[in-house]
């Protein structure tokens, strides 16, 4: 018979492989998870934490994990266990690097811009990581296959196995969902897995020169990755590891729920920025002025407040959706003592706002830091019990965006549970993003939001049908009177649409009159054509970026290809390349091209249902036959020009800076300097922070030799730029008089 201490050894032998079996499946399935819900997070910058997404992630993942578990167990009957456990680990490490790395290259590979939405998501998850996810498979079954070799029960040994790697994958979702990645950020998160699997591979290879060599430039990638050195920033920036910390960002944090920060876009006047995760332009306030709306849709929304609050000195509101709480801050100081609710879910983003967006830390906006349905139902559910809840007088919708649309707060049910909480001559508004010519989406709200409400409305932004635009949403218990909306102060001029019913017709009739319910809601499906046009939207408009980069650089004739290259992947755009096109072309006298190039974008802009760019092309035309001593087809060109121009500033909307402006110039180039004039002043009078507006009527007065006047608007301008704080401006205006009047002094001596 074995003595004790025989036995106690040989248990101990037996013990030990499977306890670090067990230990090391238990670790790798909590960096599974944990990489797992970072790839959703980062996805979610770029796409929003759609339907798409997540399922994206979670399939990436699991033929990662799939593939894994047959290639580790191939692995575990080639070779010895330990040291392919200890190399799998050390190679983790280097793939959780590249991850991070073509994390940020991925979102510039353009041809994936070419795909639909889920297409699109789902090669940018899997180019990403389905690597990571692969390797990680593949540590399980070798250590399986190490937690055997003793000759335990094989039954028993593997399902204790399984039973770890399942409790892992629990405290990898809870420990990364719960806390690492609000603690530390999604992309530090990975960064921790890479240096945890690096030690991994010490820990199965402490002998091992190999794994030494091989670790040494992860370890340094890490510390290049996770310090806050300038040279590790920079040199981190350049290996695509980080992005760089650029100067006018203020605030940068993340929640549990999404990627904030607050940058600075301009100094003076001091306006910021919103970011929330895919939406850079969450929000935008001009610090210190509130009631300067930024956004087409929140000037919508305080006209239309305007005129249901028509003899109230105070309102009751509520936002779903904080955003960077600009329109609930602008109910709080256009209606003082007024009660405004705001249902955000994230409690990170009222601290953004407060930190770093001008919202007071003792403001009389109540926060309720709840999902908005939620919310809702918290509210019926006290008015079941008894309870006095709010009646609210109007509930705002600022959730949705173009990529990712939280489907509970788009159907009927939600819809009568807002019905529910309004005042009997409330209105429930809400902004969402959609293009006309599809319009699923639009299409489909509306239809539902009829199912509760008798009267809905609907405002447009001015775009292209195939563009993305907003739409601004009006539901009420009794009429609204949106005519003569453009006399309201925060719409005065602004362009927009009021959809008729023939309109509204067209859109309900696109969806094949689909109600949104619990149960059927496919809002992803909807938003496929916006977000797809979007993409060719964006990477048109970044073929234009480097095409006036090129320019710049002298090298035009790659510029034009990059502008032929826009105009072909997205048709839409083809109007402000084709211009921008002409104008290289004219800048290098080739001015013959120059004709053909817009005489080619006059006849596919006709063909359109829109011309927004129609009398910019004329003029510029004209322009250019003037150019050629063509001044009579020339002349032709600028009358169009001022026909379509004139019928957009006499629509009921009124007019925009921009439009007036570009108005004056086209009576500029035919000579009438005098309606010119006029022109410019109407632009300056709509926008006085402008500095191109004074310059551009003060040259147009010294033309005429209206000297007076035109001294008389540059000591207004001047005076106008100091009361701002905006000296540089300022003495731009003051160089301008000074050459103003040594040009007038020349002009006496040489008579």
């Amino acid at each position: 018979m074995q003595d004790k201490d025989t036995i106690n050894k040989s248990q101990s032998g037996l013990f030990l492989p499977t306890f670090t079996a067990g230990a090391t499946i238990f670790f790798s399935s909590v960096c599974i998870m944990a990489i797992e819900l970072v790839a959703g997070r980062l996805a979610a910058r770029q796409f929003g934490a759609s339907l798409y997404t997540w399922t994206s992630v979670i399939g990436v993942t699991l033929a990662g994990l799939t593939i894994g578990n047959y290639i580790g167990g191939r692995l575990a009957d080639l070779f010895p266990t330990r040291p392919t456990i200890g190399w799998l680990f050390g190679v983790c490490s280097w793939a959780c690097v590249a991850a991070i790395a073509l994390n940020n290259l991925v979102g510039e590979w353009t041809f994936l811009w070419h795909l639909d939405l889920g297409a699109r998501v789902l090669g940018h998850i899997a180019t990403v990581f389905f690597i990571p996810s692969t390797l990680m498979g593949a540590v399980g079954p070798v250590a399986v296959k190490m937690a055997l070799e003793p000759n335990q029960p094989r039954g028993r040994t593997v399902g204790r196995m399984y039973a770890l790697g399942a409790a892992g994958s629990i405290l990898g979702t809870f420990l990364a969902g719960f806390w690492l990645i609000a603690a530390i950020g999604t992309v530090n998160t990975m960064w921790l897995v890479a240096g945890v699997m690096l030690a991994g591979a010490f820990v199965y290879l402490p002998k091992s020169v190999g794994i030494y060599l091989s670790a040494a430039p992860v370890a340094f990638l890490i510390v290049v990755g996770t310090t806050s050195a300038v040279w590790a920033e920079r040199f981190g920036s350049a290996m695509s590891l980080r992005q760089m910390r650029t100067p006018d960002l203020l605030y940068e944090t993340e929640s549990q729920y999404c990627y904030i920060a607050v940058s600075q876009m301009t100094k003076q006047p001091d306006e910021r920025r919103f970011v929330q995760d895919n939406i850079q332009n969450h929000g935008r306030v001009i610090m210190g002025n509130i009631r300067d709306l930024r956004f087409f849709s929140l000037r919508a929304y305080a006209a239309v407040a305007r005129r249901f609050a028509r003899g109230k000195e105070k309102l009751c509101t509520l936002s779903i959706g904080g955003g960077g709480y600009v329109f609930p801050r602008y109910i709080e100081d256009v209606w003082p003592g007024s009660r405004v609710d705001v249902a955000e879910i994230d409690p990170a983003v009222t601290e953004a706002a407060m930190r770093a967006f001008g919202l007071a830390t003792d403001t009389s906006i109540h926060t309720i830091n709840l999902d908005g349905r939620n919310y809702v139902d918290e509210l019926l559910q006290r008015k079941r019990l008894g309870e006095q809840i709010p009646q609210y007088d109007a509930v705002y919708m600022d959730a949705f965006n173009d990529l990712s649309v939280p489907f509970q707060l788009v159907t009927r049910q939600f819809n009568e549970k807002i019905f529910a909480i309004l005042a009997a001559d409330g209105v429930y508004v809400a902004n969402l993003i959609d293009m006309f010519d599809s319009g699923r989406f639009i299409a489909s709200f509306v239809n539902t939001a009829r199912q509760t409400f008798p009267y809905v409305y609907v405002i447009r932004k001015p775009s292209r049908n195939d563009l993305p635009t907003n739409f601004i949403v009006i539901a009420g218990k009794r009429p609204v009177n949106l005519e003569n909306l453009n006399t309201e102060e925060q719409l005065a001029n602004t362009p927009f649409w009021v959809l008729d019913d023939n309109d509204l017709a067209a859109l309900r009739g696109k969806t094949g009159w689909t109600i949104l319910d619990d149960d059927y809601a496919p809002v992803e499906n909807f938003m496929v054509p916006v977000v797809y046009q979007a993409s060719a939207a964006a990477m048109a408009e970044k073929y234009i970026s480097q095409a006036n980069k090129l320019n710049a650089e002298g090298r035009w004739e790659k510029a034009v290809s990059k502008l032929r290259l826009a105009i072909r992947t997205c048709p839409a755009l083809s109007e402000q390349a084709y211009h921008l096109m002409a104008r290289i072309l004219i800048d290098h006298d080739r001015l013959i091209e120059a004709v053909t190039v817009l005489r080619t974008a006059l006849a596919q802009t006709k063909t359109g249902e829109t011309k927004f760019d129609l009398p910019l092309l004329h003029y510029s035309l004209g322009i250019v036959l003037n150019r050629l001593g063509d001044t009579l087809e020339a002349s032709k060109h600028f009358a169009i020009a001022t026909e379509l121009l004139r019928a957009e500033l006499a629509g009921n909307n009124g007019g925009s800076a921009d439009m007036f402006s570009r108005l004056g110039q086209v009576e500029a180039a035919s000579g009438n300097m005098e309606e010119a004039t006029l022109c410019f002043e109407q632009a300056l009078e709509r926008e006085p922070d402008n500095i191109t507006r004074y310059v551009v009527l003060v040259e147009a007065l010294a033309a005429q030799e209206r000297n007076k006047e035109a001294m008389r608007r540059l000591d207004e301008g001047t005076r106008y730029m100091l009361s701002k704080g905006r000296k540089e401006e300022a003495d731009q205006l003051e160089k301008l008089g000074r050459r103003l009047e040594s040009e007038k002094s020349n002009r006496e001596k040489s008579e």
